[in-house]
């Protein structure tokens, strides 16, 4: 099979490997004898690949021999394979084995999951945008698992992702050539080596020193560069904004921006985690609102299903351009999170506590992501997960519930649209200091911390708008929690 050349103008077709073209399929190099040679897949900078059967576990597999490490970087290898293999995604080619060489002229080689089918080169301009969302929101969930093992993959590209698809199955992307990953806490490799240039991250490209907190942001920038081309047909260039604008049909503003967020140069502008990639894109993968499964509360919860049916209707719309099409989805995400929220509650009221602890989560979820594709000065969405996580404080542990305050908190502040003379800002912040302070009451200097952050932001709110109760009736309870004399009624 021809594999695809990619450069900044698009595919063209690359010559055969000679190797592919001899008559018996031999391994370059002796390796143990369970392991039969059915032939050469291909190769690149890092090693050779072969399709082999393994005859003590009756399976067909792929062997990469790895050319030419050094003793370090054979030690490293080995250790990183160990850690590929305790990663378990279908978008995450699965390592099976790892053999050292048999004799001194051997290679170390690394034994793989067979994945067939064509490579997404291949399927260049022959994708919609919305099976490219798929294939992309596939594969930043498989890097969020590969990251969480303390992983990085250095060079996701187009020639590194094959689509397979099983009987009946929906097509699949799964990321192969796990030999170049690395981990997080290793510094770069030597420029040039095992990386596709046009889909580097620029400081890969340059050979800078790159943070190691910083990692997972190569692999970011190169998943939206790999989405930028599946989209536009070219790889990433000097001007990329200019270049998706070109494509308005394929590429509406929502995944505009997903892009150049992901392909920013800065990698601090990035997003920060895979997991923040898979939210972002989450909404436009599923632009219908999901039915809840109700059927099971039915018979005793029909007035918390009868909203929950309400709210989750199932509503087709079609993306548009600019803010109106941003409110739309905001809207729609908005109300998904309700819905999950009202069906949360009955399951809890029927004391189906696991089940409602998860449609909580799913709540959680709706809410951020409304938040992500929010205008920067709407503070609104913020404020609605507030009024979530503590009307439904219940289903969430004591850590969960500060974890996610915290993580709230942090999203407002990167808000930096929002006037910090606002009074619903000061608002929201002491409503979430005051919370923290009650969740950390065993431990006395945390919780008068938060409350005086507390008492400060509230007093800022009721000083820029006097006359609204519940500005007044929050200060009056943080002021009674801090001992404090107050001449409001709680």
């Amino acid at each position: 099979m021809n594999d695809l050349k990619i450069t900044q103008k698009g595919a063209t077709l690359a010559p055969e490997d000679p190797i592919n073209t001899t008559e018996e399929a031999r391994f370059p190099y002796r390796i143990a004898d369970r392991y039969h040679c059915k032939g050469y897949l291909g190769g690149g900078g890092s090693g050779l690949v072969f399709k082999a059967w393994d005859d003590m576990l009756q399976r067909m597999v792929a062997i990469k021999f790895i050319r030419n490490p050094s003793l370090i970087a054979r030690q490293r290898l080995v250790a990183e394979a160990r850690a590929l293999a305790k990663v378990n995604h279908p978008s995450i080619c699965s390592i099976y084995d790892i053999g050292e060489p048999v004799d001194e002229h051997s290679s170390l080689f690394m034994v793989m999951e067979l994945i067939e089918g064509p490579r997404l080169t291949e399927l260049a301009g022959q994708l919609s945008t919305a099976s490219a969302i798929k294939i992309i929101h596939k594969l930043a969930e498989g890097l969020s698992e590969l990251h969480a093992a303390g992983l990085v993959h250095n060079d996701i590209n187009p020639g590194n992702v094959i689509i397979k698809q099983q009987d009946g199955d929906e097509p699949f992307p799964t990321l192969i050539d796990m030999s170049i990953a690395g981990r997080h806490s290793h510094p770069i490799r030597a420029r040039g080596f095992g990386v596709t240039p046009l889909f580097a991250a620029p400081e890969q490209s340059n050979g800078d020193v790159i943070n190691p907190r910083q990692r997972e942001r190569v692999d970011i920038y190169s998943l939206g560069a790999l989405l930028f081309f599946l989209i536009t047909g070219q790889a990433p260039n000097k001007h990329p904004e200019k270049l998706l604008r070109e494509h308005n049909d394929r590429c509406p503003a929502s995944l505009r921006r997903i892009i150049l967020h992901c392909i920013a140069r800065d990698p601090g502008k990035r997003f920060h985690s895979a997991t923040q990639l898979v939210e972002a894109l989450g909404p436009l993968r599923y632009p219908k609102r999901p039915w809840l499964p109700i059927a099971a509360v039915v018979a005793g919860s029909c007035l918390a299903v009868a909203a929950a049916v309400t709210v989750v209707h199932n509503i087709d719309f079609t993306m548009t351009r600019g803010n109106t099409e941003n409110i739309k989805l905001r809207e729609e995400l908005m109300s998904q999170a309700t819905a999950y929220a009202l069906y949360a509650e009955q399951l809890q009221i029927d004391n189906k506590h696991n089940e409602a602890r998860k449609q909580a989560q799913k709540s959680v979820q709706y809410y951020r992501r409304a938040i992500a594709v929010s205008e920067e000065a709407n503070i609104r969405p913020i404020m609605q997960l507030i009024d979530f996580l503590l009307s439904y404080q219940r289903l969430f542990s004591t850590s969960e519930l500060s974890a996610l305050l915290l993580d709230t908190l942090a999203q407002l502040e990167e808000r930096k649209e929002i006037s910090s003379d606002d009074h619903l800002l000061s608002f929201t912040r002491a409503r979430i200091y005051f919370n923290l302070a009650k969740l950390h009451k065993d431990q006395e200097h945390l919780t008068d911390r938060w409350a005086q952050r507390a008492l400060s932001e509230v007093k800022r709110a009721v000083k820029k708008q006097p006359a609204l109760e519940r500005y007044t009736q929050l200060q009056c309870r943080v002021e009674k929690h801090l001992g404090q004399s107050s001449t409001g009624t709680c």
